[in-house]
C-alpha cells in the first residue's frame, strides 16, 4: 500500500542519516531542534513523542548545511522513488489539528489553520486521541487517503480559541514560514509547560 511505501521511504532516509558517516548532520540537527523546541528528556512521559517529533522535523524541515536542501528532499533527489511516493512526501502538511470523532470505518479531524475537516480511514496511521484533543503533526497524502506522521505533540485543548485568534490575526494559513515558526513555538511552550504544571496554560502560551 502507498502509505507503507511512503513510511518505508521516510525510514530509509532516517537510517541513511543516522549511519556513522552521516551522524554529524544528525547530531547538529538535534542541537538545533532542542534550541527551537526545548530539551528531550528520557524521564518524561512524552519522550517517545518528542523523539518522533524531532525525527519529523529533521526529515521535513531541517536544511542540511552546505547542501542548503531539506533532508527528505535531498534524499529523494539521490534515491529514485515512485512519483506518487515522492508527491505524498513533498506535499506533507505541517499543521495543528483537532480530533472530532470516530465514525464507521473512519475518524474525523479538523485542520485548525485551514478550517477544513477531513477523515482518515481505519487502518491508516492516525494516532490515538480523545474527542477534542488538539495536536501538531504532519498530514501525508497517499492517493485518496491521508495519514499522520509519527510525530505527535498534544497541545492543551483550552488553547483552541487563543490559537484561532493567532491564526486569524497573522493569516498563518497563507504564510508558510510564519506558520511554521508559530507551530514550533507551540511545541516549545508545550515542552516548557511540563515544568510549570501548576500554572494555567493560558499564562504560559503567550504569543508576541
Amino acid at each position: 500500500m502507498l502509505d507503507k511505501e511512503i513510511q518505508n521511504t521516510l525510514d530509509e532516509c532516517m537510517s541513511y542519516y543516522t549511519s556513522e558517516e552521516n551522524l554529524g548532520f544528525f547530531h547538529a540537527a538535534k542541537k538545533e531542534f532542542i534550541n527551537l523546541t526545548g530539551m528531550i528528556n528520557e524521564e518524561d512521559d512524552d519522550f517517545e513523542h518528542r523523539v518522533n517529533s524531532f525525527h519529523d522535523w529533521f526529515l521535513f524541515h531541517y536544511e542540511l548545511p552546505e547542501i542548503k536542501r531539506i533532508t527528505i528532499k535531498n534524499f529523494l533527489l539521490h534515491n529514485n522513488k515512485p512519483r506518487n511516493v515522492e508527491k505524498g512526501i513533498l506535499e506533507a502538511e505541517y499543521s495543528i489539528f483537532e480530533f472530532l470523532r470516530d465514525g464507521k470505518g473512519e475518524s474525523s479531524f479538523k485542520n485548525l489553520l485551514s478550517g477544513k475537516e477531513f477523515s482518515i480511514r481505519e487502518g491508516m496511521s492516525k494516532g490515538t486521541f480523545v474527542k477534542g484533543d488538539i495536536f501538531l503533526s504532519h498530514l501525508i497524502g497517499a492517493r485518496d487517503d491521508v495519514f499522520f506522521s509519527r510525530g505527535i505533540c498534544l497541545i492543551p485543548r483550552s488553547l483552541k480559541k487563543t490559537i484561532a485568534k493567532e491564526v486569524e490575526k497573522n493569516d498563518l494559513f497563507n504564510m508558510r514560514h510564519a506558520k511554521n515558526r508559530f507551530l514550533f513555538t507551540l511545541e516549545k511552550l508545550k515542552n516548557k509547560s511540563k515544568s510549570y504544571s501548576h500554572i494555567p496554560a493560558e499564562k504560559i502560551f503567550v504569543f508576541n
